[in-house]
């Protein structure tokens, strides 16, 4: 490929042999199609090899890693290689509506004197035990405050940015001493200086094939607050300040609870409450429709 696309596509992947197949399809028979796609294989110890061999695409490359480093330091490899104007994330198990570059192309150039130069759509969650839902984002809400308190917006997946972005130092590249939520971490910078961009038409399909140990979201979740907690105070005072720790608890006790630890999942909501009253009447009706939807 000499030409330079617009887009760049990148999929980070770890032993998905089992699910890339579909998430390479879906990217390939986008209805948008001046892309490059990167496949970041991070040491992947399965089978692969054998899966990528079904795709000949000019537009795909695999570029591979000698050692295992998580999912941040894939998704910089890629940036890093990237030769399109705008870059945009899928995860290895999730699969993208045919249409949904071209949706948001068309959304971020429509807004390019707005502040915004990132955006995200809504999704359709589908967990291990075969319940989907429908996560619509609302264009009405403050995804400012929002994101103070958590990453709902499925970045893995949903995200297209200009790939600017991750040459300005105040917001950069992933942070790969984070194992987990470094995609909130990114967030986090982003909005501090620029507005996100909202679609309410659902465009993906988020795939959950696993939860990560509790422990691993604990040292993420204590990691990310030593890296934010001073800057979202900087910039939204006290009151985000507390969204923010709130959201840390309630990450680690959706985790806890998820493994089954009952009591410390408590310990965590309740310590939530107390950073965040305002918020947890909001939350704790989103937990009583996600176990009466097994949504969870």
């Amino acid at each position: 490929m000499s030409e330079q696309p617009i887009v760049t596509v990148i999929i980070p992947a770890y032993n998905a042999a089992d699910t890339i197949g579909n998430s390479i399809q879906s990217v390939l028979s986008q209805s948008y199609t001046d892309i490059e796609l990167l496949i970041i294989d991070d040491a992947s110890q399965d089978n692969i090899d054998e899966a990528l061999k079904a795709f000949s695409d000019p537009r795909l490359t695999v570029i591979k890693h000698a050692m295992n480093q998580g999912a941040a330091s894939a998704r910089n490899t890629g940036i890093a290689s990237a030769r399109g104007e705008y870059i945009a994330f899928l995860d290895s198990d999730d699969i993208w509506h045919e249409e949904k570059l071209k949706t948001q192309i068309s959304f971020l150039e429509k807004n390019k004197n707005t502040g915004i130069r990132a955006c995200c759509t809504s999704f359709v969650m589908r967990r291990m035990n075969g319940h989907k839902t429908d996560h619509t984002l609302k264009t009405s809400k403050d995804w400012v405050q929002e994101i103070q308190g958590g990453c709902n917006v499925s970045p893995g997946s949903t995200l297209m940015a200009e790939k600017a972005l991750f040459d300005i130092s105040d917001i950069g590249l992933y942070a790969q001493d984070l194992r987990r939520l470094e995609d909130w971490d990114w967030l986090l910078r982003y909005i501090y200086a620029y507005q996100l961009g909202i679609i309410e038409e659902v465009t993906a399909e988020i795939c959950v094939t696993g939860y990560p140990k509790y422990t691993v979201v604990v040292q993420s979740a204590d990691n990310l607050k030593d890296k934010q907690e001073m800057n979202v105070f900087k910039h939204f005072g006290d009151k985000g300040r507390k969204i923010f720790l709130a959201g840390l608890e309630i990450e680690k006790a959706g985790t806890a609870f998820r493994q089954n630890m009952y009591f410390t999942a408590l310990i965590h909501f309740l310590i939530a409450s107390f950073q965040a009253p305002m918020r947890i009447a909001k939350l704790i009706k989103r937990i009583i429709r996600k176990i009466i939807n097994s949504d969870y």
